[in-house]
């Protein structure tokens, strides 16, 4: 949404939407508010996702997704961008991923790349040196709408967001066929390398594998085992160092550990900020991605326990349905949003109408 301008006083006072797309920011998880809207936060999701510390990361917005608005006018509305986080160095080229050093774009006052590209210009001096973006370290978060009248120092002017569009098409067209003669390859016998994935941020999300029995996993995080590297939520320092190897933090662990809930993929709530000056040291893009992993495998553990719930209640009701059952759990164990009320009323009613009659 455009920036809108009102009189204030004698002067004009620019208002602008945060994040603006377009726009560099500072962008930060955060953990609780991501589990209450997914009405995943019973006592002991909230309990582990307070002992997260998320750090701040650099991004660019590159487009808003959509804007919710609830009905209650008291509740602020929510919207959904795409972002690219910001990487120092370039990428390794992966084939096991599909990625190439060469998927990727230069930010002025970097100016190196394997096939020459124009680096991206920001309205003002970039504050960082050999920076990158790359669009497969993109994903799409959620965050409260809010406005600002501090100036947005760092933008990418509209010729330089088509050179990034432009740059971002012709490395998923290069990505698409690379997959596609892997495939190929595959098929004769050539197989690619293992832990191949269809999308980066993809990779931190895992299907949840229901356990036939509860263990310990249900109380923490799905396995122990995960790989992680670089620097970790709280560490404060890298141990990473560019070039990364992306596919790294996320390949496969065919451990029998930790087998249970798994983790529970949501689009993660951040905040924005437009001030660059508060970040000191860039952090890897694959140090958020293992906060967003630990995020994701505590939900996987409050969905879990949920479906155990639930179970139990088929259990011990003969007339128990479970069409209605777990959406019930979900909004009466979680906190109570303003519009909450409604939706837990109309819970209470589907349940009634679905019972069977005697």
């Amino acid at each position: 949404m455009p920036p809108s301008t009102s009189s204030l006083f004698s002067g004009a006072v620019t208002i602008s939407w945060v994040p603006r797309s377009g726009a560099w920011a500072v962008m930060t998880l955060d953990p609780l508010d991501s589990l209450v809207r997914a009405h995943l936060d019973d006592s002991l999701a909230r309990e582990l996702a307070r002992a997260l510390r998320p750090q701040k990361y650099v991004v660019y917005v590159a487009n808003e997704v959509r804007r919710v608005y609830d009905p209650d006018p008291q509740v602020p509305h929510w919207s959904e961008h795409t972002v690219e986080l910001l990487m120092q160095g370039l990428p390794w080229t992966d084939p096991a991923a599909c990625i190439d050093s060469a998927m990727s774009m230069p930010v002025f006052p970097a100016t190196s790349h394997p096939e020459g590209r124009d680096a991206l210009l920001t309205s003002t001096p970039f504050p960082w040196e050999n920076c990158y973006l790359a669009p497969f370290t993109s994903l799409v978060v959620r965050s409260i709408a809010t406005q600002t009248s501090e100036p947005i120092v760092h933008e990418l002017p509209l010729s330089q967001q088509e050179r990034h569009e432009r740059y971002a098409a012709e490395d998923a067209r290069r990505r698409e066929e690379w997959r596609r003669r892997n495939a190929a390859h595959a098929l004769l016998g050539c197989h690619s390398a293992p832990g191949a994935r269809s999308d980066w941020e993809a990779e931190s999300v895992a299907e949840i594998t229901p356990a036939p029995t509860p263990s310990s996993a249900v109380f923490g995080f799905a396995s122990s085992t995960a790989p992680q590297w670089g620097s970790v939520a709280g560490d404060g320092d890298s141990t990473g160092s560019p070039p990364y190897l992306l596919s790294a933090p996320f390949a496969d662990d065919d451990s029998d550990e930790g087998v249970g809930p798994g983790q529970y993929e949501i689009t993660p709530m951040v905040s924005f900020s437009h001030d660059l000056s508060t970040v000191k040291t860039l952090l890897p893009p694959e140090d958020f991605f293992v906060e967003l992993r630990k995020l994701r495998s505590i939900a996987g553990g409050a969905h879990y326990r949920q479906m155990l719930i639930a179970t139990r209640r088929r259990e011990e009701d003969e007339n128990y349905d479970g069409r209605s059952d777990v959406f019930i759990y979900a909004v009466s164990t979680t906190t109570r949003k303003p519009f909450s009320r409604a939706i837990s009323e109309f819970g209470r009613r589907v349940k009634d109408v679905l019972r069977p009659k005697n």
